[in-house]
């Protein structure tokens, strides 16, 4: 893997339903993406049967806090340590309950700083945000893990805006695609229908990992990276 440019492909929030129905793309294309999940506590027992089921895929299931919260909000207007208690312990000890053992972290709205990145250290051993350029993208440390992703969403919430093409992420691969090169992407939905919500198409899905194949990449799970310095 060290030889080659790597690929973490990362999923937002809770489209289960979404990531189960593209199965058959990751598989075809040999992919074990991150699923950053969030609502637990209150995650009914169906829908931890179906995370469970992208774990037994070789999936990873991350954590994405309890509500969805802005945690640089929370922190300024309650503190730090009132964020963790709040979005974080109850969230993580559910999912231990329901069988899950997350050890990587994708911030709501990808809001963090560094008081709370030191404080959520304890608890993951990644913490995933976006990267706001390409050059930004490309600073992965194993030392400093805060996993900075691109976004690979072609639609927003509600209104259909077009956000990213295919061929913008396609671009950004071809020129990330360097020896043991860590490059992070990000999405919310996988979705053909008339879109409700932030999504990437199967299509478009398809093509992307399709292109990172052909452009040497190999993949890997965010919590993988531990082991990864670029």
């Amino acid at each position: 893997m060290a030889n080659n440019p790597i690929l973490a492909l990362t999923f937002d929030d809770h489209y289960v339903d979404d990531w189960l129905g593209a199965a058959p793309i990751f598989k075809a294309h040999g992919v074990r993406a991150t699923f950053f999940v969030t609502g637990f506590p209150n995650v009914p027992s169906i829908g931890a049967m179906k995370l469970h089921k992208l774990l037994d895929q070789g999936h990873e299931i991350g954590f994405h806090s309890v509500s969805h919260a802005n945690a640089v909000d929370i922190a300024k207007a309650k503190g730090v340590a009132a964020y963790v208690d709040s979005e974080i312990v109850p969230g993580l000890e559910a999912m231990k309950l329901m069988g899950f053992k997350p050890t990587s972290f994708a911030y709501p709205y990808n809001a963090h700083n560094d008081e709370l990145d030191a404080a959520l250290r304890p608890f993951f051993g990644v913490l995933r945000a976006r990267a706001d350029s390409l050059d930004e993208a490309l600073q992965w440390s194993a030392t400093k893990p805060v996993l900075r992703a691109r976004s690979c969403d072609s639609v927003r919430a509600g209104d259909g805006v077009s956000l990213r093409s295919t061929d913008d992420t396609v671009n950004e691969l071809r020129l990330a695609a360097r020896p043991g090169q860590v490059f992070a992407l990000y999405a919310h939905g996988i979705s053909d229908t008339p879109v409700k919500h932030h999504a990437m198409t199967s299509r478009g899905l398809d093509y992307i990992l399709w292109s990172a194949k052909r452009l040497g990449y190999s993949f890997a799970t965010a919590s993988e990276l531990h082991d990864v310095a670029a």
